[in-house]
């Protein structure tokens, strides 16, 4: 007998994931300019609360949010998976941006971390065959 008391119901898959950024502008300008995401278009009134959203693919989102008190966590990051590591550590490093040495090496997979505009850390990743 199935109790709809006890059992879970599905889990889908992520939608999306929102960050804090302290300078909206320089956020965008990073996420859409350097790292190529799209905007996407959104109703005004998320856009007069200091929201934007970028295209991840298959339906999943970015969402950046404004503000000023913003702390970023030293750990905490968003993960890409990418084709090419070396070309977009080299893109990535002709930018001027910094890479950040991972704390631990993982399996065998080819990576790199840096930091957006509002010190978000990110990893591009590249899992071995």
């Amino acid at each position: 007998m199935n109790d709809s008391r006890t059992t879970r119901p599905a889990m889908g898959r992520l939608h999306h994931i929102l960050i804090q950024v302290k300078d909206l502008a320089a956020a965008e300008n990073f996420y859409a300019d350097i790292l190529g995401l799209t905007a996407l278009e959104m109703p005004a009134e998320v856009m007069q609360a200091g929201i934007r959203w970028f295209d991840l693919g298959e339906g999943r989102m970015l969402h950046l949010l404004q503000t000023e008190d913003m702390t970023p966590l030293p750990r905490a990051h968003l993960a890409f998976t990418v084709d090419d590591v070396a070309g977009w550590r080299a893109y990535i490093e002709r930018k001027g941006i910094e890479i950040v040495k991972p704390r631990v090496q993982v399996y065998q997979m080819e990576r790199f971390f840096f930091r957006d505009p509002s010190g978000n850390l990110l990893e591009f990743v590249k899992w071995p065959d």
